[in-house]
């Protein structure tokens, strides 16, 4: 499948951080703990609004937004729209700034992780019908040991345009971005189409 420029973006900024990493020690997976994040980050939100794009969607407070629409000159990369919200550093053993993002384009192309689909599970996103799934990205499978990530996502077609909604975090963040995708789901409201549809 075809990768939009605007996920491609987000997807290469990952990698460039994570590539310095592969020069880190890494832990072994048996080491790997879930951590325990404070319950209000995710009580204590605030309402994100494009009104370019007709959306808002509710993201944990002082997550900070990260816009892929455009280059340095203000010229549109491609057709679309996707926006990011990274968390704060965890502390000094973070190596990975987790991130939520939600991705608007016309037609039919999305960013997703291509998947064999068994995981696949059925969801309504403000009355529409997509699906939502997750994976893991094991680097180790590269030669990259440092390169471990947990990925949640949804699509929604079928509306003359796609709408993806993405989570990306370190295994050990997991049950926190799990929770962060779930109100970034249930909060997600379109209030007009984001693109012109003949």
């Amino acid at each position: 499948m075809r990768r939009a420029i605007i996920f491609l973006s987000f997807t290469l900024a990952i990698l460039i951080g994570l590539a310095g990493l592969w020069w880190m020690p890494s832990l072994q997976s048996d080491e790997v703990v879930h951590a325990e994040y404070p319950r209000e980050v995710l009580t204590n939100l605030d309402t994100y609004e494009n009104t370019d794009y007709g959306f808002s969607v509710a993201v944990p407070a002082g997550w900070s937004p990260v816009i892929a629409d455009v280059d340095d000159d203000d010229r549109l990369l491609e057709p679309g729209y996707a926006i990011g919200f990274e968390s704060g550093r965890q502390g000094k053993d973070d190596r990975f700034a987790d991130y939520i993002l939600v991705e608007l384009l016309p037609g039919r192309d999305s960013g997703l992780f291509e998947t064999d689909g068994r995981q696949r599970e059925m969801i309504k996103v403000n009355g529409k019908s997509g699906f939502r799934e997750h994976l893991r990205i094991d680097g180790r499978e590269n030669g990259l040991s440092a390169i471990d990530l947990i990925v949640h996502q949804a699509e929604i077609q079928g509306l003359g345009y796609t709408i993806a909604f993405y989570a990306i975090g370190e295994p050990a963040n997991e049950v926190m971005m799990r929770d962060a995708f779930d109100v970034m789901l249930r909060t997600f409201r379109l209030k007009s189409s984001p693109f012109f549809i003949s």
